[in-house]
């Protein structure tokens, strides 16, 4: 197997492959240069496999990062979004005392994450309508309105759920 790597070692990217993917990168908004620097110097194919690697690692914690801004965000000022999150926590409360099945965490599971993903949506959804429109209308009401349509309609399907599971086993105990 190690053979096999330096028998590539010898392999160097050709000048017009080291500007597609230079071009590639900075299209994709890459502007670290240490990468570049390598991609100029005709590093090897493995060498450059792992320099894109890292960069798309790096990328993609700073996108994760982001994501967790905005759920500590929704979590210390958007009030329907604290009660469906405590919600979640209660039914997973729930679902523990009742000790129920792999499947049925998984259903539960699911259901709480689109709730809380149609909140997050939905809140969202009217900050960006406030700021395009401050004053009120008619229009950006009704979008508001469809915004929490999708949060109610995930809550129906949560309750329905939540009933199918606990009741019975509230019932049997």
């Amino acid at each position: 197997m190690a053979g096999m790597f330096h028998s590539f070692t010898w392999l160097k990217l050709k000048k017009e492959k080291i500007s597609q993917i230079q071009d590639q990168l900075i299209k994709d908004g890459s502007s670290n240069p240490y990468i570049l620097q390598k991609i100029m110097s005709n590093l090897p194919l493995k060498g450059l496999i792992v320099s894109i690697l890292i960069k798309y690692l790096e990328g993609r914690w700073k996108s994760m990062t982001y994501a967790c801004q905005g759920l500590w965000h929704l979590i210390k000022t958007e009030t329907q979004f604290i009660f469906h999150f405590a919600m979640g926590v209660l039914t997973c409360l729930l679902g523990w005392y009742y000790n129920i099945s792999i499947s049925e965490w998984l259903i539960q599971t699911l259901v709480i994450a689109a709730v809380l993903s149609a909140e997050a949506l939905n809140t969202a959804i009217e900050k960006l309508s406030d700021l395009v429109e401050p004053k009120y209308s008619k229009t950006i009401g009704q979008v508001k309105d469809m915004g929490a349509a999708a949060v109610f309609i995930g809550v129906i399907a949560a309750v329905v759920i939540a009933a199918l599971i606990y009741i019975p086993k509230i019932f049997n105990s």
